[in-house]
């Protein structure tokens, strides 16, 4: 019997997290929530990660989303190839930030 081999998609996230006294912690926390929900790693870009993921983009951003304090954090998550993307948090410049990413849905 042939084995299955579970779907996987490509994703890339990039995000700001701000410099306050709970920073850390929440840095600490992305991290592994990304190692929860990721795997194949792409991160040599400061504040950027491409990874893979069995979970669809919308159960991605839940279980990256309790990391972020979305008050002061910005987090932008798209499947590679495609227009599907998120955001989690307040852009500080909304308009220009729609204009790239028009398609982007609020979590």
């Amino acid at each position: 019997m042939e084995a299955k081999m579970a779907l996987s998609y490509r994703y890339w996230a990039t995000f700001r997290l701000k410099q306050n006294p709970t920073w850390q912690k929440r840095y600490t926390s992305l991290g592994l929530a990304f190692d929860k929900v990721g795997s194949r790693f792409w991160q040599e870009p400061t504040s950027f990660v491409a990874f893979n993921s069995v979970q669809v983009l919308e159960n991605v951003a839940r279980i990256l989303k309790p990391a972020l304090d979305p008050n002061v954090d910005l987090l932008v998550l798209a499947l590679s190839d495609t227009s599907s993307c998120c955001y989690i948090g307040t852009p500080d410049n909304a308009a220009v930030f729609k204009h790239h990413f028009p398609f982007a849905k609020k979590v």
